[in-house]
């Protein structure tokens, strides 16, 4: 039996045990990080075929925005909302 005909035997004995990774491992005289390795490896290439998919998320509080004019001769206008930004730069 080859290397990774052994794993996909062990990860279908371990998914049917009910086992832990660690107990399973314990109970086979498996390295458990090596364990751990072959069942990402093979979740890995199961998740390949399935499409990526997003969520629609809505905020729950309005973003504030902070803008901070500062002008050469020091002075610092400091606004936290976008229409007091555009009446201050009507009036400059």
């Amino acid at each position: 039996m080859s290397r990774k005909e052994e794993m996909y035997a062990h990860l279908e004995a371990w998914k049917e045990s009910g086992l832990t990774q660690k107990g399973y491992c314990a109970l086979h005289s498996i390295k458990a990080p090596t364990f751990s390795y072959w069942v990402t490896k093979t979740c890995g290439k199961k998740n390949v075929d399935s499409p990526a998919q997003f969520i629609p998320i809505s905020p729950t509080n309005p973003v504030e925005q902070k803008i901070t004019v500062e002008y050469p001769n020091g002075v610092k206008v400091h606004l936290s909302n976008t229409e007091l930004l555009k009446e201050a730069i009507h009036l400059f």
